[in-house]
């Protein structure tokens, strides 16, 4: 059955990106660019430099669940911007960001392949091992396997990327990013988890007492970690300091109002609506509600010295 959605939203989203050179593609949300997505880009290149061809990721700005499933809330590990430049670092020559809507949605199979044969030159088409598309996903491997000798391009299927036996995927990443623990993040981003934002006015109690703070401005659809004290690193145009950071509600003080506030260690600059990346190395504590704004200061300066103990380790 035919979708009665035209594919023209999908051709007129992918034709501004594309060019006539025979193209190995793959398509996902590809969030956080983790392992495992480097894994299956590592085999695109293998396939794209053995036949000379291009190397193209489609990736979408939102998870297709926000659009077929209502209650679906996202949560992301990087914005789009910062996907998109992640992916490109892992050497792929082009990279096409779709918005899937409710057009895409209703599109089967056949008549995405359709689209992308009509836009793009596809050699071959990598699919990873949980890969589904179309209509209600019924789009499986195998028929895209069918599809590929019916519209005459190959498909090379990717086998999950396993650490330990596990399967790195999002979620997994997501699950830990939530705990806390972000020391154990690199072991499948191959990074430090980062949240980016902009810098903007708080309560000034960091000021107050000693260690001005930096204020935070995440967007709601990041993903943050647990509430909590963390050792971090703080990137400001282009320079990297120690920094400490706090996430949560500052239960001491009455406002109980959620934010993500660094100290920034010997740091003196006026710094207000610029950008900041904070790079998150290891958690310190739980919140914990002072009776005093003078314990409160004194355990401030515990944290900020273990901070530092811990960030100077890490760079050994």
């Amino acid at each position: 059955m035919t979708s009665t959605y035209s594919p023209k939203e999908l051709a007129k989203q992918i034709s501004q990106y594309t060019n006539n050179q025979k193209t190995i593609l793959t398509i996902g949300v590809f969030d956080g660019v983790h392992k495992g997505h480097k894994h299956l880009f590592e085999k695109l290149n293998d396939i794209a430099s053995k036949t000379t061809q291009h190397s193209t990721v489609i990736t979408f700005i939102n998870h297709p669940n926000t659009i077929l499933n209502s209650s679906f809330s996202p949560k992301y590990i990087y914005d789009i911007e910062k996907k998109i430049q992640l992916i490109k670092n892992c050497n792929i020559d082009s990279v096409i960001p779709i918005t899937f809507n409710n057009s895409i949605a209703s599109l089967t199979a056949e008549e995405f392949i359709q689209t992308l044969k009509k836009t793009i030159n596809i050699h071959t088409i990598v699919l990873g091992y949980d890969f589904a598309m179309g209509k209600n996903r019924h789009g499986t491997k195998k028929e895209i396997d069918n599809l590929g000798q019916k519209y005459n391009f190959f498909t090379s299927h990717i086998p999950p990327y396993k650490q330990k036996n596990v399967i790195v995927s999002s979620s997994i990443i997501k699950k830990i990013i939530s705990s806390g623990e972000v020391h154990n993040i690199s072991n499948f981003l191959n990074r430090n988890f980062e949240l980016s934002g902009k810098i903007i006015k708080g309560f000034s109690r960091g000021k107050q007492l000693g260690y001005p703070t930096a204020n935070i401005e995440i967007h709601q659809d990041i993903i943050k970690p647990k509430n909590g004290i963390y050792a971090t690193f703080s990137n400001i145009n282009g320079k990297k300091y120690f920094s400490s950071t706090s996430i949560g509600i500052a239960p001491t003080f009455k406002e109980k109002k959620y934010s993500i506030e660094t100290y920034i260690m010997d740091f003196k600059e006026n710094i207000y609506s610029q950008n900041i990346t904070v790079e998150f190395i290891e958690k310190l504590r739980d919140e914990i509600k002072f009776q005093s704004t003078n314990d409160l200061k004194n355990q401030i300066q515990l944290d900020v010295e273990k901070s530092r103990e811990i960030l100077n380790n890490s760079q050994d």
